[in-house]
């Protein structure tokens, strides 16, 4: 969720509101949502031609060594935070405020293991299952129907007090920087040079691309680095296209990217609170899914996909749970942070990525040895 969404509902706040609009009636859509809508299904087109997905990404590296879809995704976050940090400097993207409450290192560990492992039971995190969704998978929508109930659980139901408290008692205050690594200047010439966390944070990435490109097989597969060029720079995109529309603070909206936990946390809290609309990150959602069906139906791969066994239907609802629940915990996905969120050099995504990575590759591991009990006894040596 965004900044506002979260601090607001720290607060005992409503979120605000947006004005309502319906896909019904094209010529209400404000130049944001339309913008949200594109950039989803490019996102979409993308992924399902590229094969782009975290969770794969993860299984690739741990069980074959094959790191290509690792280097993808490095080269997406690399250029990411240097396009969107550029964006700053030249004062095209302002920041949010500082989050006054602190870090909140336990929901961004607790939920990013979580929504990891989670992932690896549904085959990939909530941007890949709405792919899978548009591409006729009756699992993936399966898995987002879990995902979005489990949401409104613990969003709008006496859930909503513990999963509160546990975000907020173990926040670490940061002082006036907030959750951010190097929070985002206003438009002033020379501010990078003045931020030693941003230097650092554009030299790591500057590595990032030179890494990702070191492998032979990476730059002889363009399916690989292009989808790290193209999502990465949709991230940028995403930032440019909502700084306008959170120009104007009176509303209470602030600049955000890809999130992929933030349009089902936005839409249910304005359903339970009696005020239904779309917003950027929705949209995003929807384009997300309408093109990869495009790009399915284009290609001829759509195909419908059931589940095989109930097993296997176990196995996603109960990853779906685990899902949705990291999504609220962590306040964002494998996209979300990962992408968007340390191209704001947010140190909670920071976190967040890190553990939803260490979540999906314990995940993975047991996947292989038929389950988390075999795993654990096979890693103490006992059987």
């Amino acid at each position: 969720m965004s900044t506002a969404c979260r601090q607001e509902a720290a607060d005992g706040r409503a979120p605000e509101r947006p004005r309502h609009v319906t896909l019904s009636d094209p010529s209400s859509l404000p130049p944001v949502l339309i913008a949200g809508l594109v950039l989803g299904l490019a996102f979409g087109a993308t992924v399902q031609r590229t094969h782009f997905c975290t969770m794969g990404a993860i299984a690739d590296l741990v069980l074959f060594g094959d790191s290509r879809r690792a280097r993808a995704w490095l080269l997406a976050a690399a250029v990411a935070v240097i396009g969107t940090q550029a964006c700053v400097l030249l004062g095209l993207v302002l920041p949010p405020p500082a989050p006054t409450a602190g870090l909140p290192w336990a929901g961004a560990l607790v939920g990013g293991l979580s929504f990891g492992f989670g992932m690896t039971r549904t085959g990939g995190c909530i941007s890949r299952c709405l792919v899978r969704a548009g591409g006729g998978s009756l699992k993936a929508t399966l898995v987002l129907a879990v995902v979005f109930a489990v949401m409104l659980a613990c969003l709008a139901s006496p859930l909503a007090l513990p999963v509160r408290r546990l975000q907020d008692a173990a926040a670490l205050a940061l002082g006036t920087g907030g959750a951010g690594l190097a929070m985002p200047p206003g438009p002033t010439a020379g501010s990078l040079l003045e931020t030693p966390g941003r230097v650092a944070a554009l030299v790591l990435a500057a590595g990032g691309i030179a890494l990702s490109f070191a492998e032979p097989r990476f730059r002889g597969s363009p399916r690989d680095w292009s989808a790290g060029l193209i999502l990465g720079g949709l991230v940028v995109l995403g930032w440019l296209a909502t700084a306008r529309a959170a120009a104007d603070a009176a509303t209470g909206s602030f600049p955000q990217s890809l999130n992929f936990a933030a349009p089902v946390g936005h839409s249910l809290l304005w359903a339970a609170t009696g005020a239904p609309g779309l917003g950027f990150a929705a949209m995003v959602a929807l384009g997300t899914a309408g093109g990869a069906a495009f790009e399915a139906c284009l290609r001829g791969t759509w195909r419908f996909e059931g589940f095989g066994s109930w097993d296997d239907l176990r196995r996603q609802s109960g990853g779906a749970l685990l899902m949705g629940l990291g999504a609220v915990l962590a306040g964002g996905c494998t996209i979300g942070h990962g992408m968007s969120g340390l191209s704001a050099l947010a140190l909670s995504s920071l976190l967040a990525t890190g553990a939803m990575v260490a979540g999906g590759i314990v995940g993975v591991r047991s996947l292989a040895a038929g389950g988390v009990v075999p795993w654990l006894r096979g890693r103490s040596g006992t059987g």
